[in-house]
């Protein structure tokens, strides 16, 4: 069976309806993951919820550079407790 590492940072596909009429992401990658119950048919899936921001709000290359860097820190710890 194929393997999968869901990677969740937030964005539009995590958002819900703020009171303030706005978006917020409020999904985590789990519940993502139960909106589609048959994929554990079909793959085995490992989410991670690296961080929950709206993707509008931080400069693009400083949400790339915080992306990176919260992966690294994922698969060391990741590994770290593997071993």
């Amino acid at each position: 069976m194929k393997k999968i590492l869901l990677l969740a940072t937030g964005g539009t596909i995590a958002s819900k309806p703020t009171a303030a009429g706005g978006l917020a992401p409020a999904i985590t990658s789990e519940e993502l993951l139960s909106f589609v119950p048959e994929l554990a048919k079909l793959c085995e899936i490992d989410a991670v919820q690296l961080f929950s921001l709206d993707s509008g709000t931080l400069v693009p290359i400083l949400a790339l550079i915080w992306w990176c860097i919260k992966i690294i820190q994922t698969l060391k710890r990741r590994k770290h407790e593997k071993n």
